[in-house]
């Protein structure tokens, strides 16, 4: 018991130094995290309207890793098909570590413009959360952006949740 305590303290101070020096390993440039958000609110230009994928019963999957270049794929939105099918489908639960994803849609409430829906990853569970996983619609855009800022935040929560005990 005292020796946990002991290295939940330990491991609080390394952090807290580290934080307080600037050390730009728990740190990430606000540079890096601007283009992050932006990356992730901004919709991917696409050839074809989204009223047009929408009456062809298709969406749009944009995956955005934090190097190389975006993929975009055009698939069929099959009755069923949610978020987690899609990140099975693209195996991205081993590609990425931990992802943003949105769900770019339009709703008959939105008056024709673009509605952005936060479906939340658990990088501990390798899946969406069950009040998250969403439906796939015709027309929907589903943005993934790989997202290793938020992977630093985990540990660090992690490590002072360890020390409350």
């Amino acid at each position: 018991m005292q020796r946990s305590l002991l290295l939940s303290l330990a491991a609080f101070l390394a952090a807290a130094v580290c934080f307080s020096s600037g050390c730009t390993l728990a740190r990430p440039s606000a540079d890096k995290l601007e283009a992050a958000a932006a990356l992730a609110d901004r919709p991917v230009e696409s050839h074809a309207p989204q009223d047009a994928r929408a009456d062809a019963g298709q969406a749009t999957v944009v995956i955005r890793p934090e190097r190389g270049r975006a993929e975009q794929h055009i698939v069929t939105a099959a009755e069923g098909m949610t978020v987690q099918s899609l990140l099975d489908q693209y195996k991205l639960a081993r590609r990425f570590n931990n992802m943003q994803i949105k769900v770019m849609r339009v709703t008959p409430y939105s008056k024709g413009q673009i509605v952005p829906l936060a479906a939340e990853y658990d990088p501990v569970k390798n899946q969406i959360g069950v009040l998250h996983d969403m439906t796939i619609l015709p027309g929907d855009q589903v943005v993934i952006v790989e997202d290793n800022v938020r992977r630093v935040d985990m540990l660090m929560g992690a490590m002072l949740g360890a020390s409350r005990r």
